[in-house]
């Protein structure tokens, strides 16, 4: 430490008192990072960018000329760290946002909330939008920006706090979702019974009505069968006999 520039120790205060307040304020959101992805594959990203925090706060050490240079890395490294995390939250408040609206449908959302496509559905476009523009502006290359930085830092804040209060309004109507979503499918239920119960019935109907046919067809193919057997009978053979009769001429009148 003897081969330290004079004023480096006062230098060194005020830098770390500046970076110490950003430090706390990311440390907060990996930590919320690190409850949202309990699987803990994605946070991997935000605690490189704290190790390389720390890799350049050491390196003013080895290099006390450059105390400016890497406290700028520093804070930039600290920013990404941050990016990630609020990255992170928000992927998981988008995901969980979709899984209420598959689990449960719409139309138990809107009965339960209906401000949801008015409160809901514009603000998860609008942080949509918002956070892929992030995304494309969260690189910190060629030095620190610290006002642009700043920017986009908030950019992310306020798209995190939007997702949560929307997540927060939906647990606010959970009770009430989960009640009208079992209600409609209690009510679907009953509809399939009733469409199974008609359809069944149309079935023995169909089943009667063929059991009909089947016993009553014959029966009238015989009928009908038997009456064209008598009139062919009647019109040909007794009908003709009768004709007969009535022109042999009698005994007595060809013998008088």
């Amino acid at each position: 430490m003897d081969n330290l520039p004079s004023g480096f120790s006062e230098s060194l205060t005020k830098k770390f008192f500046e970076i110490f307040n950003l430090y706390e304020e990311v440390k907060k959101i990996v930590l919320l990072a690190e409850y949202e992805n309990k699987e803990q594959k994605y946070i991997i990203s935000s605690v490189n960018e704290l190790r390389n925090t720390l890799d350049h706060i050491m390196r003013i050490f080895g290099s006390p000329e450059s105390l400016e240079k890497n406290f700028d890395k520093a804070k930039g490294h600290l920013y990404r760290a941050g990016y990630d995390a609020y990255e992170i939250i928000a992927i998981s408040k988008l995901t969980l946002i979709s899984n209420v609206k598959d689990q449960f449908g719409l139309d138990a959302i809107t009965i339960a909330y209906p401000d949801y496509f008015k409160e809901v559905v514009p603000l998860i476009k609008e942080t949509k939008n918002e956070l892929i523009f992030a995304r494309a502006n969260k690189k910190i290359d060629n030095g620190l920006d610290v006002e642009i930085v700043e920017e986009h830092f908030s950019k992310f804040q306020d798209i995190t706090t939007k997702l949560i209060k929307i997540v927060d309004k939906l647990n606010l109507n959970i009770d009430g979702i989960q009640e009208v979503h079992q209600n409609i499918l209690e009510k679907e239920i009953k509809r399939k019974e009733e469409e199974l119960r008609i359809y069944q019935d149309q079935q023995r109907k169909n089943r009667r009505t063929n059991w009909t046919i089947f016993i009553v067809a014959p029966t009238i193919i015989l009928v009908l069968g038997g009456l064209i057997l008598l009139i062919i009978e009647y019109k040909y053979f007794v009908h003709k006999e009768s004709k007969t009769e009535g022109t042999v001429p009698k005994t007595e009148q060809l013998h008088p």
